[in-house]
């Protein structure tokens, strides 16, 4: 009769190897048993019912005979126990009986691929035992004996799982090295070949007269005449790149005689810039210690000095900054440039920034204009709330004195909503 008020406690559950007289040398069946208690309506227990299963009938169930075609394996029924470790419940085969022998527990870790384990402290004939373990769900998910695992483990020793690898890896080692003895030799009768020829190559080669290279006899040897081939080719696209190249130069000069940007060359490691097309004449001007010094030149606005440097010195690739300076002024007045460029590195490993300098006055004007006209109050010319409270903190973190005032129009909303906004902005202005 099912009582589900019992709770599932009271479910059957499988029990470990053992025998009914508890004595293996009286009573040598053994087996394990999935037992369920009976239980009477006032709760009590009045009996157990279960089935069993014997070693003899598991030992068919589990035939060691197929785990290895040398009939050197094994098969274990385990439990897992709250260590980590497992109790043997049964074992079979004679790696089994060998390695394991009388033996309640094993323990295991990872150590193989295709999930096999490292059985630990365990050997066979001096060979590391290895088992592939697969779990046995013999409960229901639900019931509360599900936290008990239960494994079928498969064992072979060392040399039956890998003893065939290794065997083709050694025949594998003394192929390549056999490949490799008879490669060099016949490398070292392919190099005597071909070495007069190549000789004779780079004999023409060593020469940049044309004639010379030209005067290369082509052998019966592909390869070398191949590179031939390849370096009269390259010989004839190095003229034309050096001819295109003088032509490039040329249109850059043009161009730079008729652009007002500035061209800058600034060595970081020697602090030396060189400032080239200068009032878009073509004229030049170097600086020594240009950064180190920029402070007290006072060549670039004091509010952009410390940006600026920043930016040359701690440059990755690209460089993009504006700033004020008075270099190329004639008056002496500061002049917003914005400077464009990139970070070049030699084969010495010395930093230098080509870019060039672009006059962006005019443009910072109309910006500085658009900035006024969205922050100030149109009427009164004054800041707006929020751009004026950021002036003043940014003035307060400064350090700046000074003196705040508020004007407090008594009447004026009134005033307003009596003869209209317009009438109010009269009397602000």
């Amino acid at each position: 009769m099912l009582q589900p008020e019992l709770g599932l406690a009271n479910l059957g559950s499988w029990n470990g190897s053992f025998c009914l007289e508890g004595d293996v040398v009286r009573d040598s069946y053994r087996m394990i048993t999935y037992t369920v208690p009976l239980i009477g309506e006032n709760g009590q227990v009045y009996g157990v019912l279960g089935t069993e299963l014997s070693e003899t009938y598991l030992s068919r169930l589990l035939p060691f005979k197929e785990v290895a075609a040398g009939r050197q394996g094994a098969y274990a029924l385990l439990e897992e126990q709250a260590d980590g470790a497992y109790r043997i419940v049964y074992a079979t085969g004679p790696v089994a009986v060998r390695a394991l022998g009388q033996a309640e527990k094993a323990s295991f870790t990872a150590a193989g691929p295709g999930g096999l384990v490292l059985c630990e402290g365990v050997t066979d004939a001096g060979q590391p035992l290895y088992a592939a373990l697969k779990e046995l769900n013999l409960y229901n998910s639900n019931t509360p004996f599900s936290g008990r695992g239960w494994y079928l483990a498969g064992l072979e020793n060392h040399e039956a799982l890998f003893g065939i690898s290794e065997q083709l890896l050694r025949v594998f080692i003394l192929a390549t090295i056999l490949a490799l003895c008879v490669g060099v030799v016949g490398v070292y009768f392919a190099v005597a070949h071909i070495t007069r020829p190549i000789r004779r190559l780079s004999q023409c080669i060593g020469g940049s007269e044309k004639e010379r290279l030209g005067s290369f006899e082509r052998s019966r040897i592909i390869e070398v005449d191949d590179l031939y081939d390849t370096i009269h080719r390259l010989t004839e696209q190095q003229k034309q790149a050096e001819y295109a190249l003088r032509q490039e130069k040329e249109r850059y000069r043009l161009a730079l005689q008729s652009s007002t940007d500035i061209l800058l060359t600034l060595d970081l490691a020697a602090d030396q810039v060189e400032f080239m097309n200068l009032n878009g004449k073509g004229e030049s001007r170097r600086i020594e210690g240009f950064l180190a010094n920029i402070r007290q030149r006072d060549s670039v606005h004091p509010d952009d000095q410390r940006v600026l440097v920043a930016q040359l010195q701690e440059a990755q690739d690209e460089v993009s900054v504006t700033f004020r300076t008075r270099l190329f002024s004639q008056d002496g007045q500061y002049q917003w440039y914005q400077l464009n460029g990139r970070l070049l590195q030699d084969a010495g490993g010395d930093a230098r920034i080509i870019g060039s300098l672009r006059n962006v006055q005019e443009e910072k004007a109309r910006e500085l204009e658009a900035y006024e006209s969205l922050h100030r109050d149109p009427v009164t010319g004054l800041y707006q709330r929020a751009p004026g409270c950021s002036i003043v903190q940014a003035g307060v973190e400064k350090g700046a004195s000074g003196c705040l005032l508020v004007l407090d129009i008594k009447g004026f909303l009134q005033f307003n909503e009596r003869f209209n906004m317009a009438m109010g902005d009269a009397v602000l202005e």
